[in-house]
């Protein structure tokens, strides 16, 4: 009852939000040891299943200080890159969004261009070195697949983007998504490890393995005793909603 408790919440970010703010408040002594959970379930709506690759997941990070038991990898630098432009919004109590095609280019091309000039500008010292030092780039969002000229632009290559083995099997998990991709490619064995989690702007975090992969679990629960034949038989198995109603 004594702990301090903060809840993230509305975007796709909100996973590594929290895993940034727990390390700023380690950082500066305020706590020890932070829990981060990150959960998500979204439903399609009835009708538009093909539509969207939506997934319900949950994974929790334990973070600490202590120097002599170190885990499985260490943050050595975060920071967020906001957007002025929101691509989706809520709005009297409807949710509002713009055409992709403005919001990939108005929204995300140009707040990754901008996130990846300041990090590699002589201003951010954590980052004046080759971009070939890094094992492995994440970049989490929808739009992954056309920033690749803009990190071509920056140095990187090809190799250095791990393949995304987790959504093919679960979906996109929202605000657990990011952290998913990133215990993925620790099991992986990449070591320097700079991740981009893009909604509404960009939170950057660049990590470092251990070496150490016994605190790592993934527990994959696809299966059911049930036959699903399709997402609406999903549904009224949940039973989130009362699908015999008028609405």
């Amino acid at each position: 009852e004594s702990i301090t408790g903060l809840d993230f919440g509305s975007t796709p970010r909100a996973g590594t939000d929290a895993l940034m703010l727990a390390n700023q408040l380690i950082d500066a002594g305020i706590h020890k040891n932070i829990l981060v959970v990150a959960s998500d379930m979204e439903f399609a709506a009835i009708g538009t299943e093909d539509q969207k690759a939506s997934g319900h997941a949950a994974c929790a990070y334990l973070l600490g200080e202590n120097e002599e038991n170190k885990g499985i990898a260490e943050i050595k630098y975060s920071r967020s890159f906001s957007t002025s432009m929101a691509e989706t919004f809520t709005y009297k109590w409807k949710d509002i969004a713009y055409d992709p095609r403005f919001s990939r280019d108005a929204g995300f091309k140009n707040n990754i261009a901008e996130t990846l000039d300041i990090l590699f500008s002589k201003d951010t010292p954590a980052f004046a070195t080759p971009v070939g030092i890094w094992d492995a780039v994440i970049l989490n969002s929808q739009y992954a697949r056309l920033a690749g000229g803009l990190f071509t632009k920056a140095g990187f290559s090809d190799t250095q983007f791990l393949k995304d083995t987790i959504s093919k099997s679960s979906g996109n998990t929202g605000s657990a998504n990011a952290l998913l991709q990133l215990i993925n490619t620790l099991e992986n064995d990449r070591k320097t490890i700079l991740l981009f989690d893009y909604f509404n702007g960009t939170n950057v975090i660049a990590i470092e393995g251990t070496g150490k992969k016994d605190s790592i679990k993934i527990n994959n629960v696809f299966s059911s005793q049930t036959d699903i034949r399709s997402y609406q038989d999903y549904l009224k198995l949940r039973k989130p909603g009362d699908f015999n109603s008028a609405e």
